[in-house]
């Protein structure tokens, strides 16, 4: 399988007054396919975690590369320290819904990104490592609304 893919990340952080103020607590990378599918992976820091944006966005292009490969929404949002830090960064948990989600609608915000990057070819040996790596997680729904929310709390610092 060979996947060609335009990749950019961004960042949404802790508001202001909060404990972990402008700390980079939910990484997102948005993938479109040379086809034009697209995915979104989030990588959530929970409140014990020390932020590490190398390993955030690791686990976010993984969910995304899981997105694309399966065509479908999965690792639903369960727990409570990631609701807590979705709402630290201002973005509602029943908005974004899931870790990985497909065929989402890009923002502009994450269109415009996306449009300054070149495609790249993801390994199969990535691909091979989603695969197995993965764990199984129930399928469920893609929200309509997470699109709009991300653009108004999230920075562009790409990398």
């Amino acid at each position: 399988m060979k996947l060609i893919v335009k990749e950019a990340y961004y960042y949404c952080r802790g508001k202001q007054g909060l404990q972990r103020e402008n700390q980079p607590l939910v990484t997102v990378c948005v993938m479109e396919e040379d086809g034009g599918s697209t995915a979104r992976g989030f990588s959530i820091c929970s409140p014990s975690d020390n932020v590490a944006k190398v390993e955030g966005r690791k686990q976010a292009r993984s969910r995304s590369i899981k997105g694309l490969i399966n065509c479908r929404n999965d690792e639903v949002i369960r727990r409570v320290e990631a609701d807590s830090t979705l709402r630290d960064v201002g973005l509602s948990p029943q908005a974004v819904g899931f870790k990985v989600q497909y065929g989402v609608v890009l923002n502009e915000f994450e269109q415009k990104i996306l449009d300054k990057k070149k495609p790249v070819v993801v390994t199969n040996d990535e691909i091979m490592d989603v695969i197995t790596k993965a764990p199984v997680m129930e399928l469920g729904l893609y929200p309509d609304s997470c699109p709009d929310v991300c653009k108004d709390v999230c920075d562009d610092n790409t990398i």
